[in-house]
């Protein structure tokens, strides 16, 4: 079906070979293939003091993702895509587990945790015989998506326990008042 599409847009063959052959063919994995996978993506990125790359998404919410893409360097093939929240929001560390392992209980992926006050989302894929281009693009936009599904659920999450939290107060401040007013 795409392929009736292009011919009717006018593509070449030869062109679109060429491009499903390269998308296709298993290549080694290496930050290089990472970094034509974010460009392609027009995703800007910086390059940490370790070759690591670092993007920052700004978001809708209240809070950033920081995500970065790290080649293990001890075993050959690994891309590990750790993604950490920021500002997290504050939330008391029960509140922040419970969400976390509802997210890893219902999501296959990202994982989420919470560590010293921050949530981290994290993904990592062993490819130390290769990876097609196609097969690394659609990897890494399913990590990236996931962690702006987390986002808002965690966003969703802190809202309803500020609503939750509001209601209290109301209804607190309802017990305190004077009798004598509720009955005028």
């Amino acid at each position: 079906m795409a392929v009736e599409v292009m011919e009717m847009a006018g593509g070449s063959n030869d062109r679109r070979h060429e491009m499903i052959q390269r998308t296709q063919e298993v290549v080694p994995l290496t930050l290089d293939l990472v970094k034509e996978f974010l460009e392609e993506k027009d995703l800007k990125y910086l390059v940490d003091k370790d070759g690591d790359l670092v993007l920052i998404f700004e978001t809708p919410y209240p809070q950033n993702l920081f995500a970065y893409f790290v080649l293990d360097a001890l075993q050959e093939g690994i891309l590990q895509i750790i993604i950490r929240v920021a500002p997290s929001p504050p939330m008391e560390e029960t509140e922040a587990l419970k969400l976390v392992n509802t997210w890893n209980s219902t999501k296959r992926w990202p994982k989420a945790f919470y560590r010293d006050g921050d949530f981290y989302l994290e993904w990592s894929e062993h490819w130390g015989t290769g990876v097609t281009p196609a097969i690394l693009a659609h990897t890494c936009d399913r990590v990236l998506a996931g962690a702006h599904l987390f986002l808002g659920e965690l966003n969703m999450g802190t809202l309803l326990n500020i609503f939750e939290k509001f209601k209290k107060l109301i209804k607190s401040e309802d017990s305190e008042e004077d009798p004598e007013k509720e009955t005028n």
